[in-house]
């Protein structure tokens, strides 16, 4: 003979026959409250973790997006460097007179130290091939530091605000007129933060506003040292 074993759980009783009671309404809306709580909390730590990943994904694709812009800009570069030019070989470095020693220049220094040397010769307009630019700046006592200083002085020619590239591979010239448009830009974006000022009166419009003239600021300073490095250049006094 089979004997079935039942475990009656905590909200069954047995009724006055040896039946076994109805559940607990009480107890069984308890449970189930507590199953919702726990699976909600659950679902809250899942999103949390998906929007954690979303964001290093992003952030990730952001550095990928830079790295792209930089590789791409040094490929035209080097493009720039071969071009339809034949190989020149190494450069030879003219000698200085006794006891005179090379200015080594590094980083922003290469740029503004070009960019015054040909301002300050008799034709400063002329379009230039980098490779002429770069022997008149060795040829004036100047040295670039790195391992590859042609492409170095390329790089930072190509950096500079007052420098514009000609149609022909590896031409440049000075842009005289950056000066001018760089300081009506400033003008206009000023003009802008002003008209922010008003008008504004809800929450959300003073929060766009804020936001607004975070952004303009930034690229007020941003233009504020362009000028600074154009004057500075152009017209050293």
């Amino acid at each position: 003979m089979v004997v079935a074993v039942c475990a009656l759980d905590s909200d069954r009783s047995l009724g006055k026959d040896g039946g076994v009671a109805a559940t607990n309404p009480r107890s069984a809306s308890r449970r189930l409250l507590e199953a919702a709580v726990a699976e909600r909390a659950a679902l809250e730590e899942g999103l949390r973790s998906l929007e954690g990943r979303r964001a290093a994904l992003q952030s990730e694709l952001r550095s990928l997006e830079i790295e792209e812009r930089e590789m791409r800009r040094r490929l035209q570069l080097v493009d720039e460097l071969a071009g339809s030019h034949k190989p020149r070989g190494l450069r030879a470095v003219p000698e200085l007179p006794a006891g005179a020693t090379r200015t080594v220049l590094r980083g922003a220094q290469i740029r503004r130290v070009a960019v015054q040397l040909v301002a300050a010769c008799s034709d400063p307009l002329r379009p230039r091939h980098y490779t002429e630019w770069f022997d008149d700046l060795i040829h004036a006592g100047f040295a670039i530091a790195g391992r590859d200083p042609l492409a170095s002085f390329l790089t930072q020619l190509a950096r500079s605000p007052v420098v514009r590239r000609e149609p022909e591979p590896g031409v440049y010239r000075l842009h005289y007129e950056v000066v001018g448009e760089l300081e009506r830009e400033l003008v206009k974006l000023n003009e802008e933060l002003a008209r922010l000022h008003q008008g504004q009166q809800t929450i959300e419009a003073i929060t766009s506003v804020q936001e607004e003239r975070e952004r303009i600021t930034r690229e007020v300073d941003r233009l504020a040292r362009t000028l600074a490095e154009a004057t500075a250049a152009l017209h050293p006094r």
